[in-house]
């Protein structure tokens, strides 16, 4: 965030489109510069299991989420919110038409992120330990996504 969007008041929205979740998240900057959330709702998608054999979102699927982020965008201007960005992890890295998904939701006037696999961990991490009443432990991120190489 830039040093004016450090603002008191000003609001922030994400939406994290996940590999069974999507989240939408707003934020308000308190008079103290701390960042508080101040709404949070989640939808399930199930985008991993939307994905087919050839690795391919069905069109009904890309629908689901073009509908989901609009109701999103509709909230987050309810809430007041300046900016929103919608960030999108495993499912969509995953799938092979993952960025015509992310072109229409760009089409929508939404600003995208398509996150690497090291920057999805890196934030699950972050979130963690900074919003978990735990002093030591181990940090495991199960997600979604799928990991072939991995038998359990």
């Amino acid at each position: 965030m830039t040093t004016e969007r450090m603002t008191p008041g000003y609001r922030l929205g994400v939406v994290d489109l996940g590999s069974n979740t999507s989240t939408l998240a707003l934020y308000q900057v308190g008079l103290d510069g701390f960042v508080d959330r101040i709404h949070q709702r989640g939808e399930p998608l199930r985008l991993l299991r939307q994905l087919g054999g050839d690795r391919l979102f069905p069109v009904a699927a890309m629908d689901r989420v073009v509908q989901l982020v609009r109701g999103f965008v509709r909230t987050g201007k309810e809430w007041g919110v300046e900016q929103l960005l919608v960030v999108a992890t495993a499912a969509v890295r995953d799938a092979r038409n993952g960025q015509d998904l992310l072109e229409r939701l760009r089409g929508e006037g939404c600003m995208v992120q398509l996150l690497s696999a090291e920057e999805e961990g890196l934030g699950a991490v972050t979130a963690a330990v900074n919003t978990l009443p735990v002093e030591r432990g181990y940090l495991f991120d199960l997600g979604g996504g799928e990991y072939p190489d991995c038998a359990l």
